[in-house]
């Protein structure tokens, strides 16, 4: 049983909990990666906006009637990620991509079904039946031979220089590119390539598609800031075309309010498991090396010396005296530092065009006879909200 727990952690040598030269080398890699993925590829924000042109179509075809937007939001956004790291979306009904998903969503509830975090195998042999950890290395294991065949592929057929598609065509060139030495420091190789890939895939599906869920419930909740959202959005993209990441600097309190989705309800409340490096010293508390760490993220976006009444949901707050988008550097959703979340620009793009799609098509609604729906989600690795149902109302 400890086994399961130990080998989960053994191989996680990637960008989220990896250290030393290995670390820093592989992040540097794949922050480059993502600054060009963002900047460079206009087929990429393409592919967002077709992605969630797709969405909009599957819940027109709800005809009004209550859903659980859950699975297709999930679907919407994995898709996303396979598109800026493995090069392809999948169809919905793939096997490998039914399998990534269900991987994913089995790891983050079997993790999520304590606010304890992992510490160590033996805080799971408390908190945690037999049953659940067979289920959470079943599907670790699982998901990495999903994505391990997916590099034996690109393996065999080879890679083009000059046609670089993904993020496994781009590590493959780099390791070919590298003297020996080097890749055996810096732990170039396809083992720590699958779980980099695992590491970003499973981070990049699970926040953003609990952050639109999370969007969904605010709007039905509060009505007249829908009702604004949309005014913006037809006078400055209309009813026809479709939104653009280059729309963002016209439509400030659509991004205001994706910030305050972000900082009320904290969507990874905590920040990955530290260990110090070196005994140090952080106000009165002596923190001896090899200490366990986390960073409290949601009390910094809580914290009432920091924010005015930080349990409401007020979009204005980021908004400066001009009406122009002001984010003070304490909004840390995606953490800080050298450990900030790579696709954190890619998320917020993302979230951005997926919002604006939906409310350009859609008014929510909460279904009739249904209660008002519940702000306290579930704690875990990520901060999930419950299940829910909604309307959706072609405008």
């Amino acid at each position: 049983m400890f086994f399961c727990i130990s080998l989960i952690f053994a191989l996680s040598t990637g960008i989220l909990y990896g250290s030393g030269v290995a670390w820093r080398e592989n992040r540097k890699f794949f922050l480059s990666y993502y600054r060009k993925v963002d900047q460079e590829e206009k087929n990429f924000e393409t592919f967002i906006s077709q992605e969630a042109a797709l969405l909009v179509n599957i819940i027109s075809a709800q005809c009004g009637k209550p859903f659980n937007p859950r699975s297709m939001v999930s679907n919407a956004t994995a898709n996303v990620i396979a598109a800026a790291i493995l090069g392809k979306r999948y169809d919905y009904e793939d096997e490998d991509f039914v399998a990534l998903c269900k991987g994913f969503d089995t790891i983050t509830n079997v993790l999520s079904s304590s606010s304890v975090i992992l510490l160590n195998p033996k805080v799971f042999s408390v908190l945690f039946l037999r049953k659940e950890m067979e289920r959470l290395y079943e599907a670790f294991v699982a998901t990495r031979q999903i994505l391990g065949k997916l590099l034996e592929n690109h393996v065999v057929n080879g890679v083009d220089p000059a046609n670089i598609h993904n993020a496994i065509e781009a590590y493959l060139l780099e390791i070919s590119c590298k003297d020996e030495n080097y890749l055996k420091s810096a732990h170039f190789n396809p083992s720590n390539l699958v779980t980099n890939i695992f590491d970003m895939f499973g981070a990049g599906m699970e926040t953003s598609s609990k952050t639109l869920l999370w969007s969904l419930l605010y709007i039905v909740e509060y009505q007249e800031i829908q009702t604004r959202i949309q005014h913006d959005i037809d006078k400055v993209i209309g009813r026809h075309r479709l939104p653009l990441k280059s729309d963002r600097c016209q439509l400030p309190y659509v991004e205001a309010t994706i910030h305050e989705i972000l900082r009320i309800q904290g969507i990874v409340p905590m920040a990955g498991i530290r260990v110090a490096s070196r005994d140090t010293t952080i106000g009165r508390y002596d923190i001896p090396k090899g200490s366990v760490m986390f960073g409290n993220l949601w009390q910094v976006l809580h914290d009432p010396k920091l924010w005015d009444d930080p349990e409401t949901f007020q979009p204005e707050r980021f908004l400066n005296k001009d009406g122009k988008l002001s984010v003070p550097e304490y909004m840390i959703p995606f953490s800080i530092g050298r450990r900030e979340c790579l696709g954190k620009k890619i998320a917020m793009s993302e979230l951005f065009v997926f919002f604006t799609h939906l409310l350009q098509k859609f008014t929510f609604t909460i279904p009739d006879g249904h209660p008002r729906p519940s702000f306290i989600g579930d704690f875990g690795m990520t901060h999930s909200p419950k299940p829910f149902e909604i309307c959706a109302l072609p405008r």
